[in-house]
């Protein structure tokens, strides 16, 4: 599975980014997620980390008859979920929605990966942002890496971290944009929002998620209308305009 160099961990302190890890309640985003077998089901919930997609390889390596992942995520880093994803899509996984939400990285790289995708009664898919979006090395707080240390960071230190991010995001991104190739889904359904500027996190009725190419979605006929789900964070449901699709 793909590893971030060891390098990169100090720089990442610096970074704040719609596509990384989020402030979700204690509920979604344990230390460390579940990760069970009931049946042909593995469940996932919690935050997306390596450890937690290490242990769903180890039980797919262990030839459980595994055939769908059910996940509640509020998100996490960005390089294990696509590692998720791409596990979800080598073994031909069938992807439910349980709980409350499938935000982030859940949505971006887990929930598109399934052969089938199910939205369960009550639970939700959001969008907020993905390494495609513009002005990422823009966002560098630099103030969150001196905060962790505990001290002001030097020129060269400064200079060196963005240079170390600058790297990764190119890496990352070309990562992601290959992924949605292999599935032919349009990537722009991480960033539609942004482009909008809805300035929320976003959700499509499963109709305008096949305009996006995304299909194979069940959801029941209520999905994303007035007071729909538990979640309790704002979010909108998008109408697709599909000129802004077109041509690009």
């Amino acid at each position: 599975m793909y590893r971030r160099p060891a390098a990169v961990g100090i720089a990442m302190l610096a970074i704040m980014t719609d596509a990384g890890a989020d402030p979700i309640s204690s509920l979604l985003q344990l230390d460390e997620p579940v990760v069970v077998v009931q049946q042909r089901t593995i469940v996932y919930r919690g935050e997306i980390t390596q450890s937690g997609v290490e242990e769903v390889k180890r039980l797919l390596d262990a030839a459980i008859d595994a055939r769908e992942l059910a996940i509640e995520s509020g998100g996490g880093d960005v390089e294990a979920g696509l590692d998720l994803g791409g596990l979800i899509l080598k073994h031909g996984l069938d992807v439910r929605v349980t709980g409350d939400v499938c935000l982030s990285s859940c949505a971006n790289y887990v929930f598109v990966a399934g052969k089938s995708k199910i939205i369960e009664p009550g639970a939700l898919v959001l969008w907020h942002g993905s390494m495609m979006q513009k002005n990422l090395l823009s966002n560098v707080d630099i103030s969150s890496a001196e905060t962790t240390l505990g001290r002001p960071l030097k020129w060269f230190e400064r200079w060196q971290s963005k240079r170390v991010i600058s790297a990764w995001l190119k890496q990352i991104r070309r990562r992601e944009a290959e992924f949605y190739r292999a599935l032919d889904i349009d990537q722009r359904i991480t960033i539609y929002g942004q482009d909008v500027g809805c300035g929320c996190d976003w959700t499509f009725s499963v109709v305008d998620m096949g305009k996006f190419g995304l299909r194979n979605v069940v959801a029941s006929e209520s999905y994303g209308y007035s007071d729909y789900g538990r979640w309790s964070r704002p979010w909108k449901m998008l109408k697709v305009d599909s000129s802004l699709l077109e041509g690009k």
